[in-house]
């Protein structure tokens, strides 16, 4: 499940690890913001993560991601085996943990965010999922997020706000057309839950002749 930053991806996992568990499916969700690579070395550099960011780091850009590293994980656990993944803080230190979070292999596993779909990582799955969100819902969600979450002041969330529009543009929008589902992340969720349990149904009640 990917789309772009406060477009709902979040959300709609737990809405669907909601409903999967309902029908006692064991399901496991992987978040990709896991796979951030360790720039605590930078941070320390250039004094903070804004002013990395404001000196042209790309913090959303495939080549900061720890790609093979998610590659290897997603087969591992495809393959029924349990991982333990990384742990990007986000505490502002820009710190990775190596192997920190048990993640086990379940009937379902749900991975979401935008490095979900870079590279060869999409060729993984078996379905993709694209969110998309009207703008100003999502600046709205992003500006909540900001402040009561990450402790930035306006200035900061702001220059972040813009950052995340370009990025969007670059890395995230191009793979909509290679996704198999475009859902509306703005969309009523119980709505959306009442829709996974009818697919649930005529999937596992189709009797054949």
């Amino acid at each position: 499940i990917t789309g772009e930053s406060a477009s709902g991806k979040s959300t709609i996992c737990k809405t669907i690890s909601n409903v999967i568990q309902h029908y006692n499916m064991p399901v496991t969700i992987l978040s990709t913001d896991n796979y951030f690579n360790d720039i605590s070395e930078l941070i320390k550099v250039y004094g903070s993560f804004d002013a990395l960011r404001d000196n042209g780091y790309d913090v959303d850009s495939p080549e900061s991601f720890q790609l093979d590293v998610l590659h290897e994980d997603l087969i591992k656990i495809s393959e029924g085996e349990n991982i333990y993944s990384p742990e990007y803080l986000l505490n502002g230190t820009g710190v990775s943990v190596p192997e920190s979070k048990f993640v086990p292999s379940n009937k379902v596993i749900v991975v979401e965010g935008m490095a979900s779909m870079y590279k060869d990582i999409k060729d993984i799955f078996d379905l993709k999922v694209y969110i998309e969100t009207d703008i100003e819902i999502r600046k709205e969600r992003f500006m909540k997020r900001a402040y009561t979450e990450r402790n930035q002041d306006l200035g900061n969330a702001e220059k972040h706000w813009e950052y995340i529009l370009g990025a969007g543009e670059r890395y995230v929008k191009p793979v909509r057309e290679e996704s198999d589902l475009v859902l509306n992340g703005d969309t009523n969720l119980q709505y959306f839950g009442k829709m996974l349990e009818y697919i649930h149904a005529i999937t596992n009640n189709f009797e054949g002749e």
